[in-house]
C-alpha cells in the first residue's frame, strides 16, 4: 500500500520531491521540508531554518536522497532555485561546474512546474532563468562546456526538456544566431518542443532509441497536447509553437504529423528535430538503449541522413561534441576534437 500523509491522501498527490543537491547550503529552508516515516511524512526542516552542509550531510549519511514539499509549494521552489542560480552567477569565485549546476537546478523546477501547467508566470520564470543563461553562461566558455558535459543521462521529460534547451542554446553561437532575442526563442523552443508529452499519457511513447522514427499516434497526440498547453498563453513567440508542431518533421518527408520536406520545414522545426533526437539516443531507457555522444552523432550521420539540416548537424558536431570529450569525422565539417 502506497504511503499517506496525515489526512489519507497519496504522497504523490500532495508533495513533489526536491533532491539535496537542489538544496544550497548557506540559505534558509523556502518552506517546509519533509522526510518519510513509514506511511506519513514528518517535517525534518521548518520554512525559515538554516540549510547546512551538516544537516545535508547527515541525511546522505542515512541514504536520504530526498526531501518533500507540499504540491502548492511548487512555484515558491522555482523561485528559491533561481535565486540561488543568480547568487552563483553573481560571484566571480563561483567555479565554472557549480555554475553550470546552478543553471541545471533552476531549469529543472522550471520544467517541472511547465509540466503542471504551461501559464504566463511559468512562461514569465522560464524566459527569466533561459536569460540569465544567455548573459552568463554561454559567453563563459568553461562554465557552458561544464552545463553540456553535465547533461543528465535519464528520459524523465523535465530533464529532457532541459538538456534540449541547453544544447538549442549552445548551438546559436555556430550557426550565428547573437541577437539575444532570437537565442531566447530558441532556447525556449528547445525547452517547450515536447511540452505535449506530458498530456499524452494515453499513448505509449517511442522507445528512446528509435525516437526518430515517427510514431503515429503518439507524435500526434503529443504534437497536439503541446500546441493546446501553449494556446492560452499569449506572450509565447511563434517560433516556440512552429517548433512544437514541426520537431518530428522530417526533411525527406518521412515525418509527422504534417509530412512537410525541405523547406517547407521552418529553422526551429529543424533544429528542435535534431535536438530532440540526439538526446532520445543519449538519454535511453536502460544503459543498453543509451548511446554515448559519438554514436548518436554518428547513427545521425549515417542511418538518419537525410533526416536533418546539414548546416544544424555539422554545427551541432562543432559545439556539442567537443565538449561532450568526443571525436566525430562527417563530411561537412572534418575532424573535430577538444
Amino acid at each position: 500500500m502506497a504511503p499517506t500523509d496525515s489526512v489519507g491522501r497519496p504522497p504523490s498527490e500532495s508533495y513533489f520531491p526536491v533532491r539535496l543537491t537542489e538544496l544550497e547550503p548557506g540559505t534558509s529552508a523556502p518552506f517546509d521540508l519533509r522526510v518519510g516515516t513509514g506511511k506519513r511524512f514528518a517535517i525534518y526542516l521548518r520554512r525559515g531554518a538554516p540549510i547546512r552542509d551538516a544537516t545535508l550531510d547527515g541525511l546522505r549519511a542515512n541514504s536520504i536522497a530526498n526531501l518533500y514539499a507540499r504540491s502548492e509549494e511548487l512555484e515558491c521552489f522555482v523561485d528559491y532555485t533561481i535565486s540561488c542560480a543568480r547568487a552563483s552567477l553573481s560571484s566571480p569565485t563561483t567555479p565554472a561546474r557549480r555554475r553550470g549546476e546552478a543553471i541545471r537546478t533552476a531549469s529543472a523546477a522550471v520544467a517541472r512546474q511547465l509540466i503542471e501547467e504551461v501559464s504566463p508566470p511559468a512562461i514569465t520564470r522560464a524566459e527569466a532563468l533561459i536569460d540569465l543563461t544567455i548573459g552568463q553562461i554561454l559567453p563563459d566558455h568553461e562554465s557552458l562546456i561544464a552545463l553540456i558535459r553535465d547533461t543528465e543521462v535519464t528520459p524523465e521529460l523535465h530533464v529532457h526538456m532541459v538538456n534540449s534547451s541547453i544544447y538549442a542554446l549552445a548551438l546559436c553561437d555556430p550557426l550565428d544566431i547573437t541577437d539575444p532575442k532570437e537565442v531566447q526563442k530558441l532556447g525556449m523552443a528547445g525547452l517547450l518542443f515536447d511540452i505535449g508529452t506530458a498530456h499524452s499519457s494515453a499513448y505509449a511513447a517511442p522507445d528512446a532509441t528509435s525516437n526518430y522514427v515517427c510514431e503515429g499516434g503518439f507524435v500526434r497526440a503529443h504534437v497536439h497536447e503541446g500546441l493546446e498547453a501553449l494556446e492560452s498563453v499569449r506572450q509565447i513567440p511563434r517560433e516556440v509553437r512552429t517548433a512544437v508542431q514541426q520537431h518530428h518533421e522530417r526533411l525527406d518527408g518521412s515525418g509527422l504529423p504534417g509530412g512537410l520536406a525541405g523547406t517547407e520545414i521552418a529553422f526551429e522545426g529543424r533544429l528542435a528535430g535534431a535536438v530532440d533526437v540526439f538526446d532520445a539516443l543519449t538519454t535511453g531507457d536502460s544503459s543498453a538503449s543509451r548511446m554515448s555522444a559519438h554514436d548518436a552523432l554518428m547513427k545521425m550521420l549515417s542511418e538518419l541522413k537525410g533526416h536533418f539540416d546539414d548546416r544544424i548537424i555539422s554545427s551541432f558536431i562543432g559545439a556539442i561534441g567537443p565538449k561532450k570529450q568526443i571525436h566525430v569525422e562527417s563530411e561537412n565539417t572534418g575532424p573535430t576534437s577538444q
